[in-house]
């Protein structure tokens, strides 16, 4: 469904500024590689079933500001660090499985004001030390 959705000359994806796939029951983001807008700011693939961020690294999401991944079952932050998303602002992964912040120190978003972890089992947050955030208002 998502793919067909995706791939629909029906929708003029250049010109979507917002775009909410939230309660898809998405598991791969895969067909989202197909996504071609250039002026997204806000995606929002919160309470699916997805895995893995990395397929979002393909997508060229040069104007997010907002991604929110609440409720998924992301269980590292890796995928993360090598993202390009310069203008992001708010980056929600709370509520999923991540148990460790480990590579948050490698994220490359000098405008983040909001990171959202609540509701994982995180052991520590020992790491978030090493981290300069100067824009950080709330964890």
């Amino acid at each position: 469904m998502l793919s067909e959705i995706i791939r629909s000359d029906k929708i003029e994806w250049k010109t979507l500024t917002e775009l909410s796939f939230s309660s898809f029951g998405i598991v791969f983001l895969d067909p989202l590689i197909y996504l071609r807008t250039e002026n997204l700011r806000t995606l929002d693939l919160s309470f699916n079933e997805i895995h893995s961020a990395e397929p979002l690294l393909m997508v060229e999401l040069q104007s997010l500001r907002k991604l929110n991944l609440d409720n998924n079952r992301i269980t590292c932050l890796e995928p993360f660090c090598r993202a390009h998303w310069p203008l992001l602002q708010m980056l929600d992964i709370s509520n999923n499985m991540l148990t460790s912040i480990e590579h948050a120190e490698n994220f490359n978003f000098p405008y983040l004001n909001y990171l959202y972890l609540s509701g994982n089992k995180l052991k520590s947050i020992r790491q978030l030390e090493k981290v300069v955030w100067p824009r950080i208002i709330t964890i």
